[in-house]
Formats: structure tokens, C-alpha cells, sequence
């Protein structure tokens, strides 16, 4: 492998780690709102940016905890994937 393409996973890592969680959180908080019928604009997509640092950790401690999970064996990884399906949603509404 080339250290190209190590910069590139590296960069790929940072990217989800960085911006699609605080992304996937802001509209997992959209659609608990659409499910309350409250109003909200497309700009509340972006809210996970506000609470950023709590976004960050919940994201990268359930996701290292669903891959170790797995990683053992693939039974305890689904039970907490499916344990910590709901952290985006609790995160985002405190």
C-alpha cells in the first residue's frame, strides 16, 4: 500500500468520525420531531454541530463498542448494536 492511500483512509476515518455523525445525529433529531408533529426547518439537520464534543463521543463509543462486539463474536455485537440504537436519539434531546 502506498502512503497515499493511507492519508486517504486516514482522511475517509476523520470525515465520518468528524462530520457524517454530528450530520446523521442532526437528522435523527429531525425525524423525533416529525414524529411529535413540532415544526422544524432543515437547518435543525445541522444542531448536532451545536452539541458537538457529546455528538463526537457517543458516536465513537458505541461505534468502537458495536465493533469490538463483533469483533469477539457476532451475537453480542447485534445485541448492542441494538442496545445503542437509540443513542442518537437521546443524545440529541437532552
Amino acid at each position: 500500500m502506498t502512503l497515499g492511500m493511507y492519508f486517504l483512509k486516514i482522511f475517509a476515518l476523520a470525515y465520518l468520525l468528524f462530520v457524517r455523525v454530528p450530520i446523521r445525529f442532526g437528522a435523527d433529531y429531525v425525524f423525533l420531531l416529525a414524529t411529535r408533529n413540532q415544526t422544524f426547518e432543515v437547518n435543525e439537520m445541522f444542531r448536532g454541530f451545536s452539541n458537538y464534543m457529546n455528538v463526537v463521543l457517543a458516536g465513537l463509543l458505541s461505534g468502537a463498542l458495536i465493533g469490538i462486539g463483533i469483533f469477539l463474536f457476532v451475537v453480542p455485537g447485534i445485541i448492542l448494536a441494538c442496545r445503542f440504537a437509540f443513542v442518537p436519539y437521546l443524545v440529541m434531546d437532552k
